[in-house]
């Protein structure tokens, strides 16, 4: 759910593996903030899976699934996906540039940092303080999910932040 629609700069995170699931789901990133959930899968597999068989609460009505069409449309015109791809790494490697963060992760904009030197509570606390929103994954690691249209600006504002702190 949280690795689809071009996070992690593919367009689904099972793309840099290599490989094809059988069946997977879909989420979140799909509406751009309108409710939607998804299943997709090989066509010998998803004969089980009949019309109320399995369901999402936010699936199979109009709204929801107009938003995820154009969602798409957009991420694609944009270009999107490539830009989650180049600034992910753009921020993985200004992030190396910190000496407190131990271990940098994810890919994409999909990011976490792993900081002995501060709790990653208190570091969000501080960030949110300055103004910049992130959630901890830990009591060690801090997670980065800017959005699919972050800028290097944008990104060196939060590599600033973290280098004054």
């Amino acid at each position: 759910v949280q690795t689809g629609v071009g996070r992690t700069g593919k367009f689904f995170c099972y793309e840099h593996y290599g490989i094809e699931p059988d069946v997977f789901t879909i989420a979140k990133a799909l509406g751009n903030g309108v409710p939607i959930g998804a299943i997709a899968g090989k066509r010998k597999y998803m004969k089980y899976f009949t019309p109320g068989s399995h369901a999402s609460t936010f699936g199979g009505n109009f709204l929801s699934s107009s938003a995820g069409c154009v969602v798409i449309e957009i991420i694609k015109e944009k270009n999107l996906i490539e830009n989650a791809y180049k600034m992910g790494n753009y921020l993985k490697e200004k992030l190396s540039e910190i000496n407190w963060i131990k271990r940098i992760k994810g890919m994409g904009l999909l990011i976490g940092i792993e900081t002995e030197r501060f709790n990653s509570f208190e570091l969000c606390d501080i960030l949110i303080e300055k103004k910049i929103l992130t959630v901890p994954a830990g009591e060690k690691v801090l997670r980065f999910l800017p959005p699919l249209i972050v800028t290097k600006n944008e990104i060196d504002h939060l590599i600033n932040t973290l280098k004054s702190i």
